[in-house]
């Protein structure tokens, strides 16, 4: 979904240079957006299609720069899956990114306290389970 073809070609790689893919199975929709800024994120909000069961890598490990509320609203993930250590030195996640999401209705995951973080999916339910082992559940229908 991102970046356009002729604009990755840069001297200078940027966060907001970053790939952006949506994973479609039937009706869960995996959204692997990179280290995109808010600017990003608001020109590619519109292009996802409703989805039954949405997981989402947060953008650029929950920085205060990214996981904008527009964003955050058109998407409307069901699992936000936060890639970043413990204590990290950049201050990620954002408590506030991370309140964006839980106000939003999605369940959050951090790789710095859940560990590694599983998503299973046969296109109707997701299965989301952590190496810590102590979250775990299942969306979608049966």
């Amino acid at each position: 979904m991102h970046p356009p073809l002729p604009d990755w070609e840069r001297p200078v790689i940027r966060n907001d240079d970053s790939i952006v893919l949506e994973i479609r199975y039937r009706d869960v929709s995996v959204v692997l957006p990179g280290d995109i800024g808010a600017k990003v994120e608001a020109t590619l909000a519109g292009a996802f299609s409703p989805a039954g069961v949405r997981v989402l890598k947060t953008p650029h490990h929950g920085s205060r720069t990214s996981s904008s509320a527009g964003f955050v609203a058109t998407l409307r993930p069901d699992v936000a899956v936060v890639s970043a250590g413990r204590q990290s030195p950049f201050g990620h996640p954002a408590p506030t990114v991370v309140r964006r999401y839980t106000d939003a209705g999605a369940r959050v995951y951090q790789t710095g306290i859940d560990g590694a973080v599983v998503v299973c999916t046969n296109g109707a339910q997701t299965r989301v389970e952590t190496t810590v082992g102590t979250r775990r559940f299942t969306l979608g229908r049966l």
